[in-house]
């Protein structure tokens, strides 16, 4: 039997071609790893590219205190209705702090009410991200029907009473989009009540109704210049609330607000408190 003798020379080439092998080996793990970093890099991108969640968080923070008290549709700030307004820029401001700061700790209270002061500017800056600097609110009291907010000239606060949930409607944004020029922000409204006359069960987190607020670009912000009713579900579940009810019309009762003026409101609504208001 003939022994094959392995020569220095050989086994040195033997020994260079496993190694340029290994290496090989090594590089295409390393090309391959390379390869899926990057695509997954490339994939998380993209998808934060199209992730709008931030933003419509954003601009739910921004119309809380609208919704809160279901404007009528309106084209120009200045047609919204001058009670809505003042309630919304107010009590707005309020789930505001409350939803940043936590709380109110760093805020006085009156000592004989014990009643939260707001301080105006806070209102005006609330309100300067929302609609724009420009435009200026006249502070003053104002009545929401059994409850009066109260404007103090020397202090230039707001005195807000201690009260349960304020509003019928907390903001979900669903969509957003731009056309011609504007903004488009698509709201769906949540009850946030639920009484025995309610309208809808409080544990429920769909939409009752859509409204569509436009938003226009200056100085490199949008600022709010108009809602218009949107796409409205086919059905709802429980009661609901006329929807040609004027804002001005409700009064305050149990955390919610119904009609005050029963058979001779304009939308022809039946007794206060009853079904429809």
């Amino acid at each position: 039997m003939t022994k094959h003798y392995i020569t220095p020379e050989e086994h040195a080439r033997l020994q260079r071609r496993r190694g340029r092998q290994a290496l090989g080996l090594l590089i295409t793990i390393l090309v391959l790893v390379g390869f899926v970093t990057v695509l997954r890099a490339g994939v998380g991108l993209v998808a934060n590219l199209f992730d709008d969640t931030a933003q419509k968080q954003e601009y739910e923070d921004k119309l809380e205190g609208l919704v809160l008290f279901d404007p009528m549709p309106f084209d120009g700030i200045e047609n919204i209705d001058d009670l809505t307004l003042r309630e919304a820029a107010v009590w707005g401001c309020i789930y505001n702090i409350q939803e940043t700061q936590g709380g109110f700790d760093n805020y006085n209270t009156d000592p004989d009410t014990e009643q939260l002061l707001l301080p105006s500017v806070e209102v005006d800056a609330y309100l300067a991200r929302l609609v724009g600097p420009s435009f200026k609110l006249t502070h003053r009291s104002f009545e929401m029907e059994d409850m009066t907010i109260e404007f103090d000239e020397s202090s230039q606060c707001y005195k807000i009473p201690v009260t349960g949930t304020v509003g019928y409607y907390r903001a979900v944004v669903t969509k957003l989009f731009k056309r011609s020029g504007q903004l488009h922000v698509t709201v769906g409204y949540i009850p946030t009540s639920s009484t025995d006359d309610s309208i809808i069960n409080q544990s429920s987190d769909t939409p009752t109704k859509y409204m569509d607020y436009l938003f226009q670009r200056q100085s490199g912000s949008w600022y709010l210049t108009g809602g218009h009713r949107g796409r409205q579900p086919a059905a709802a579940h429980g009661r609901k609330r006329c929807a040609g009810c004027h804002p001005g019309h409700r009064r305050f009762l149990g955390g919610g607000f119904r009609c005050r003026f029963g058979r001779s409101c304009r939308a022809g609504h039946p007794e206060p408190g009853r079904a429809g208001c």
